[in-house]
């Protein structure tokens, strides 16, 4: 992985992608550092939000706080996962690697994410370390899908192009 290697579009992609991911850990360590009150002050509201839409998948009544902050935990951690994934590859770092290196990140992120808790008088919980880790795999997965998908789409085209006596 070569910064100085990489094509000037590729920079710019990859230190955006890097800004996103700072901006999440920003967002998702905020809202661990908020107090007990104000957290479900802020779940509340995004209850009212999500509310409809989540009573389609789950039926009605059966939306609550509990559920939105465990869908929040996931969601926020599977955008870290597939951050993550993105960045490395953009970066230049091999199949494995993607994995290899956002996993572990991901990991440490979420055990960052409850000990931060414990100093906001909300407690910490491991079963929400696992969550928070299921969420990351899912989206570097999912990610990490997406990018091999993309790899042969493009090698696939460059063929056809460089077959077809067109500069690839």
């Amino acid at each position: 992985m070569d910064w100085k290697g990489l094509s000037p579009r590729r920079r710019r992609l990859a230190a955006l992608n890097g800004v996103l991911l700072a901006a999440l850990l920003c967002f998702i360590w905020g809202n661990s550092m908020l107090g007990r009150e104000q957290s479900s002050q802020e779940s509340a509201a995004v209850l009212e939000l999500v509310e409809p839409v989540l009573e389609m998948a789950v039926g009605q009544g059966n939306v609550t706080e509990h559920l939105v902050r465990k869908l929040a935990h996931f969601t926020e951690f599977a955008a870290l996962g597939a951050l993550g994934v993105s960045l490395l590859a953009l970066l230049g770092a091999g199949r494995g690697r993607r994995l290899a290196y956002a996993l572990p990140f991901g990991l440490v992120c979420a055990a960052m994410d409850e000990g931060i808790q414990i100093f906001s008088d909300r407690g910490n919980q491991i079963s929400d370390v696992a969550l928070d880790f299921s969420g990351c795999l899912t989206g570097a997965l999912l990610m990490w899908l997406l990018v091999l998908a993309a790899g042969r789409l493009r090698r696939r085209r460059n063929r056809r192009y460089s077959q077809s006596g067109k500069a690839a």
